[in-house]
């Protein structure tokens, strides 16, 4: 009888240590799984500012070497005038019609989660002084340190949440000024910039800084002579 309680107290403790183990391996996978997730949209989201670039360049490459306006005051329809729906409506970029079109869209958006989501737009336009003006990309000193596009969303100090626009709208999507903030759990924020290099740039409370040579404010060169 004795032999047998023994038996059966060390199967016990055996099936306490499968069950340790199984927890700790279940703990692990979703450790893993939720890391997994986050370089996902990370990856994702470095995408769509190549993507974004890309459409840019092919928009330049049919308009004498301008991107567009940051806002086309002569745009037929006001409600389309915006940078982001001027690519979209000139064919350089699909319409958003659901989160797997939502090009302009980054996964670790707060919004990203919301019913009408691919509508948003997660990437502020870098522009001259004035918001109408266009930009000769070939033209930009330091293109390589200048941004073009960086996210800009959430609990920014410049983002005003009852002004959030959709794509084809007008109102927050551009910036000329204003910091790096740390928008994905690694603590910094995708940035495309005018050489059309995509970074993953730790956040900074503001531009210029002396921790970063990244910059908003740029200048054009001359154009070539002919």
């Amino acid at each position: 009888m004795q032999s047998r309680l023994r038996r059966f107290a060390f199967t016990l403790i055996e099936l306490l240590v499968v069950i340790a183990i199984i927890a700790i391996i279940a703990t692990l996978s979703m450790v893993v799984y939720g890391n997994v997730k986050k370089r996902s949209s990370s990856v994702i989201c470095t995408s769509n500012l190549r993507t974004i670039g890309e459409a840019f360049s092919r928009f330049a490459g049919d308009h004498d070497g301008k991107f567009p306006a940051a806002y086309d005051k002569e745009a037929e329809d006001p409600e389309f005038a915006v940078w982001s729906a001027t690519l979209v409506m000139g064919g350089y970029l699909p319409e958003p019609t659901d989160k797997s079109t939502a090009v302009f869209l980054c996964p670790f958006d707060p919004d990203a989660g919301d019913a009408d989501s691919y509508t948003l737009r997660s990437y502020a336009y870098n522009v001259p002084e004035g918001d109408s003006d266009v930009v000769h990309p070939v033209r930009v000193v330091d293109a390589s340190r200048t941004i073009l596009l960086a996210e800009w969303y959430g609990k920014d100090p410049y983002f005003l949440p009852t002004g959030r626009p959709g794509w084809s709208e007008d109102g927050w999507s551009w910036r000329k000024s204003g910091g790096i903030y740390a928008h994905h759990p690694d603590g910094g924020s995708n940035v495309l910039f005018y050489d059309m290099h995509v970074d993953l740039v730790k956040a900074v409370p503001d531009l210029p800084h002396p921790s970063t040579n990244i910059k908003w404010s740029f200048g054009e060169a001359d154009p070539p002579k002919q």
